[in-house]
């Protein structure tokens, strides 16, 4: 469990990312906003899409940050399939 406290508040400045993990982070933004923008165009406004899209928002902001904290990779002109 302190490993995981360690990680989520580290006590110093975090080392810049890899160009590499930039890119995996971008991919995922750019995902989820499209996701977030199918969503906004199908759906009626209503409690339910309220609350979907403040989970694509929390998704989003743990999905980018999991890249960060576990300096996920992709290299440069990997496919990537979604």
């Amino acid at each position: 469990m302190a490993t995981n406290i360690d990680r989520s508040f580290p006590a110093h400045p975090l080392p810049k990312p890899s160009d590499a993990t930039l890119a995996a982070a971008s991919l995922l933004r750019n995902a989820y906003r499209d996701l977030a923008r199918l969503t906004a165009d199908l759906l009626p406004e209503s409690r339910e899409k309220s609350l979907a899209m403040t989970h694509l928002e929390d998704a989003s902001g743990y999905a980018v940050k999991a890249v960060y904290a576990d300096k996920v990779e992709i290299a440069p002109g990997e496919p990537v399939t979604v």
